[in-house]
């Protein structure tokens, strides 16, 4: 299969498995030790498991919703069976009410539920019985639910055929956001949107075949969904964990060693206030370097060059202090994007004056999701801003008062719009709501 003929969401695992199959594709630990599920295991449990949905009565274009308090491999393979089976995933977060998942299961009429451990079936049960949503499947074994791998059909031979008929406009999964007002609204995005914006945006992430990466943003939200596409699409291992697991001599990061990893800039900021603390810490001389070496870093710019004594001292603070930064981190790191959240100007100044490459991204759970990004490569990057457009996205800012079409500046109306002020032609995307234009303003 060639690149051009990605035009589903699950043509990105095909693709893997066609030419670069890992046996470590996504692995999760259990207590010390790290379970893997190969390219080839996810393939075959995702279209084992399509069948089975089918034969469970669920039908082309029903609604199953994901959720977890972990990302695991068991939930990639739950998105790619709902893929290929033609139905419509509804990822959820974990931590809302039961009313909650109630109203999300009515207003999408969701006819199934995939679910995590914790008070998961609890939350998820009581919502189903006051929306009429019985069919309940667990990651986990539990005696109130079906077990996903009790779904497991070894025939999938007219599952095979149907596959061929899913379209690449066909609507891949409805994702709710918190919205400005209201009940959640559900964004709706098809294969294309979702494929076009992975190929887009892989090339600007430095990440080879073969490498490491990291996993801890939820599943649920766009930007870490469309990242485990793109770890497919560039058959990379991705290792899943928790922002609890990640630091120590134990941690993840110094076990897996990841090349790359998406983060927010919360995190960036918990390991940068860990690191000052240490540094407050030390006494005599090392504190003495420690603030040194922290205070090269506030002339830096992204391409800046240093010469004569300038870059001496940094190859000093290097050696000392910074090196020790990368190995806290894994010691391979080759670049972290941002996203979700402005990202203070000082953690990707000092991160990266470290060593340790940090670039920010914008993006709408509506685009699918990326709109903006800081490149990797020399001159694509701007301390302070989220970069220019991906290819094939037209942005256009407009004043706080544009002049609508009907129902175009009612938050409800816009949600329930085709296109709204999002709107999408060939493969090009214009125009942002009102409230995430004025983050857009702000942000770069």
């Amino acid at each position: 299969m060639e690149k051009e003929e990605i035009t589903r969401l699950f043509d990105f695992l095909t693709y893997e498995r066609h030419h670069f199959p890992q046996e470590k594709a996504f692995g999760i630990r259990d207590g010390k030790r790290w379970v893997w599920w190969s390219t080839d295991d996810l393939d075959a449990y995702s279209r084992q498991l399509a069948a089975g949905l089918r034969r469970k009565g669920l039908e082309a274009g029903d609604k199953v919703v994901l959720v977890d308090y972990i990302n695991r491999p068991e939930w990639v393979i739950a998105d790619l069976a709902c893929q290929l089976a033609g139905l419509v995933s509804v990822p959820v977060y974990p931590t809302i009410s039961s009313s909650e998942y109630a109203y999300i299961f009515k207003d999408a009429g969701v006819k199934a539920v995939m679910l995590g451990g914790g008070d998961l079936y609890d939350k998820v049960s009581a919502a189903g019985r006051e929306s009429g949503v019985d069919l309940l499947i667990s990651f986990e074994q539990r005696p109130e639910c079906i077990s996903w791998r009790d779904l497991l059909e070894e025939e999938t031979a007219a599952l095979e055929r149907e596959r061929d008929t899913i379209r690449p406009d066909q609507l891949a999964t409805i994702i709710y956001t918190s919205g400005t007002t209201g009940y959640p609204k559900g964004v709706m995005l098809d294969h294309r949107s979702i494929v076009f914006n992975v190929k887009t945006i892989l090339p600007m992430i430095p990440v080879s075949v073969g490498q490491r990466t990291l996993s801890f943003l939820p599943l649920c939200h766009i930007f870490e969904r469309a990242v485990s596409y793109a770890y497919m699409y560039a058959g990379v291992s991705a290792a899943f964990t928790t922002p609890d697991q990640l630091g120590g001599d134990d941690g993840d990061l110094r076990t897996i060693r990841p090349h790359f990893f998406s983060t927010v800039p919360r995190l960036l900021e918990k390991v940068y206030e860990k690191i000052y603390n240490k540094g407050l810490a030390l006494r005599g001389l090392k504190r003495g370097l420690f603030f040194w070496a922290m205070r090269l870093t506030e002339d830096y710019e992204y391409d800046k060059p240093y010469h004569g004594l300038a870059l001496i001292k940094r190859k000093i603070a290097d050696k000392l202090i910074f090196s020790k930064w990368r190995e806290a981190l894994g010691g391979e790191v080759r670049g972290i994007i941002t996203g979700a959240a402005p990202c203070p100007v000082k953690m990707a100044q000092v991160f990266s004056a470290a060593g340790i490459p940090i670039r920010e991204g914008y993006g709408l759970t509506e685009a699918a999701p990326g709109i903006c990004i800081t490149r990797f490569e020399p001159g694509m990057a701007k301390l302070g801003t989220v970069g220019p457009p991906i290819d094939g996205v037209e942005v256009r800012i407009e004043a706080d008062d544009p002049n609508y079409g009907p129902g175009e500046g009612d938050p409800e109306q816009r949600a329930q719009s085709d296109d709204g002020l999002l709107q999408q032609t060939g493969g090009r995307r214009k125009g942002l709501p009102m409230d995430r234009r004025r983050a857009l303003v702000v942000h770069r």
